[in-house]
């Protein structure tokens, strides 16, 4: 089998959520090359049924994977969205008093990027936390499109198989 692991990249000691990116793709990858150890000569009846049957509870596992992440991505997008929300009300409040007049208020792309200057390691540490969940979801969606093909080609193989037999027995 084929070594399909990630490890060739050592990410920075500073990169640990891309190193959980990648230790998730390493271990998901793992468990699905196991799956797909099926011998390309000499395939048995058993070997294609035992493919057949693991192939479903895996695509299952993958979707509940997948509708874990999508609720992590939005859990993750609504503490964010909570973090950035309460330290626009807390910049509007700091810069926008009684005191300043109307025309000098700051707007909200003012706002916004004075919340983000003035929070940019947190800011930075947030949104890079959100992009990894949505790379974790589109690596298993892109898994999961894959599996599917894997269960088309193992539907295609049974029905050789089954073809092979009826002509061999035809033949005797």
């Amino acid at each position: 089998m084929q070594d399909t692991s990630f490890d060739i990249y050592k990410p920075s000691a500073e990169t640990t959520e891309e190193e959980k990116l990648f230790k998730f793709i390493n271990e998901q990858v793992a468990k699905i090359d196991a799956y797909l150890a099926i011998k390309a000569e000499g395939l048995t009846f058993n070997e294609l049924n035992k493919a057949l049957l693991d192939y479903s509870s895996t695509h299952f596992a993958l979707i509940s994977l997948k509708n874990f992440i999508e609720t992590k991505v939005k859990r993750v997008a609504r503490e964010n969205d909570c973090w950035l929300k309460d330290l626009i009300t807390e910049i509007r409040k700091k810069y926008n008093t009684s005191s300043v007049p109307g025309s000098k208020y700051l707007g909200n792309t003012e706002i916004l990027a004075t919340v983000v200057s003035e929070n940019k390691e947190e800011y930075l540490k947030r949104t890079e936390s959100y992009d990894i969940v949505n790379q974790e979801l589109e690596f298993i969606k892109d898994t999961i499109k894959m599996w599917e093909s894997y269960g088309y080609k193992l539907g295609e193989l049974s029905k050789n198989l089954q073809s092979e037999v009826s002509m061999t027995l035809r033949n005797l």
